[in-house]
């Protein structure tokens, strides 16, 4: 049943409406468009799997013997649709009189900021699981932060094309704003400013959002050390009585445990960067944490698809272990909250789209952006007690951070 305006044409249909919405639901979109897209365009329904592959590492050997295997084992990284979002609104009479235009000004178009805002928020969720560093801590996002995060980044083999994009907070987008003013570049200038969140700066595109998540720390001692010694894996013991409380998105140092260069499996000179990503942190009578990455120092083995024992030295990301009374350096002040900004390349954070079935009673339309693989359902129909159409509008998505060692996060300026 299409909605009619006040002429007697049909010029508010589920078609028309999707259409709408999606090109002003993509139009409000700014840390989505950031992420990967390719796996969009199936039906299904929430909860369903889509299995997203990873590049493979290999062993390289030394002189004229191949003393080493590298095992053919791909690698998947399961990311589940689990989040559906809708809008429905009520038309009453009065309603259906309105044209197009009007409909999209007073409808459509809050409609459409919303959703958009809700996705972005949780791609926003996924990035504080981010370990790499740059920045200064306690103070706003500069210039040279973000230089000296190129370098970093280059440091461990980010690609830092144009596929890799700088993402800050609204503040401190205002605080590079005026570093680039000092600059004296003209050209610049009016791209960083006069445009908003587009403009090069330091080789990267930069964007904004509201959506960038401010981060609280827990309630951490600072006193905090190894009690079990760990080589490879994501589950690290901190000695009892010393744990207090990291919360998700903490992140930490080990005393004698190093970043290397993925490539070249040489040390960059900096301390690995751990974060926590499981809430309650070292909270609990366990003193055991989740980390990100998940330790591999080159000795460990893992299995193939047959059960086969393989080695991981392909992977290797840390030189060093973390020994049994090793101090653990978390970054910031216990209890502090935080302003983030981002180094993020479009590979780190996957997101995946379903086409929503369409009830097979009523009116109902999808519309599908291939460029960028947005889509969205927008179903009408009809309540006979009330006498008014019902107009519903849906999305059906997932994401997950499949690439944890293609994004840097900085924990800036201190806001309480």
């Amino acid at each position: 049943m299409p909605v009619h305006s006040g002429s007697g044409n049909s010029l508010l249909n589920t078609s028309k409406i999707a259409n709408d919405l999606l090109a002003r639901w993509k139009n409000n979109l700014v840390l989505t468009k950031s992420v990967y897209r390719d796996l969009d365009g199936q039906f299904g329904d929430i909860g369903d799997t889509v299995n997203v592959r990873l590049p493979n590492n290999v062993i390289v050997n030394d002189g004229n013997f191949a003393t080493k295997t590298t095992p053919l084992n791909d690698k998947l990284a399961a990311l589940v649709v689990d989040t559906q979002k809708n809008v429905k609104f009520t038309l009453s009479m009065k309603d259906r009189k309105l044209s197009i235009v009007q409909f999209g000004e007073r409808y459509i178009e809050p409609a459409a900021n919303r959703l958009a805002n809700v996705v972005d928020q949780n791609v926003a969720e996924k990035m504080r699981d981010a370990y790499f560093r740059f920045g200064t801590v306690g103070m706003p996002l500069s210039y040279q932060d973000v230089n000296l995060g190129l370098a970093y980044a280059e440091d461990v083999a980010l690609p830092t094309d144009r596929m890799c994009r700088l993402i800050t907070n609204t503040i401190d987008k205002a605080n590079i704003s005026n570093a680039v003013s000092l600059t004296n570049q003209p050209q610049l200038v009016k791209d960083a400013i006069q445009k908003g969140y587009a403009g090069e700066i330091a080789g990267f595109e930069s964007f904004f959002s509201q959506n960038i998540i401010k981060h609280l720390t827990g309630a951490f001692t600072g006193t905090e050390q190894v009690a079990a010694e760990l080589q490879n894996g994501n589950k690290l013991e901190v000695k009892g009585g010393q744990a207090g409380d990291l919360v998700r998105g903490d992140r930490f140092t080990i005393d004698g445990v190093h970043e290397i260069n993925p490539i070249t499996k040489q040390r960059t000179g900096r301390l690995q960067v751990f974060s926590v990503v499981s809430d309650g942190g070292m909270a609990g009578a366990t003193d055991t944490i989740t980390i990100s990455p998940t330790m591999n120092n080159g000795t460990g083995t893992t299995t193939d698809g047959q059960g086969n024992p393989i080695t991981t030295e392909m992977d290797k990301n840390v030189d060093g272990t973390a020994l049994v009374d090793a101090k653990i350096n978390v970054i910031g002040d216990a209890t502090s909250m935080y302003q983030e900004n981002y180094i993020m390349h479009r590979n780190a954070i996957a997101m995946a789209m379903i086409f929503l079935d369409l009830p097979p009673s009523g009116h109902g339309s999808r519309a599908y952006d291939k460029q960028t693989g947005l889509n969205i359902s927008v179903s009408e129909y009809f309540d006979g007690d009330s006498n008014k159409n019902n107009i519903r509008m849906d999305i059906l998505f997932g994401t997950k951070m499949i690439r944890p060692d293609l994004i840097f996060r900085a924990t800036n300026q201190k806001v309480s």
